[in-house]
């Protein structure tokens, strides 16, 4: 969303708008490990 949109935003809303990104992202790695620590630890099919 940042990208295609970059001049309509000041810099202090950019700076928020790529961190936010990058936490999100970080996020979704952090759950996906810990859904397969879960299943493994179930002893459940790892896909």
């Amino acid at each position: 969303m940042c990208y295609p949109f970059e001049q309509w935003f000041s810099l202090p809303q950019l700076i928020v708008g790529h961190l936010s990104m990058l936490a999100s992202a970080t996020m979704v790695k952090i759950s996906y490990v810990g859904r397969c620590i879960a299943l493994y630890a179930l002893k459940r099919e790892v896909r």
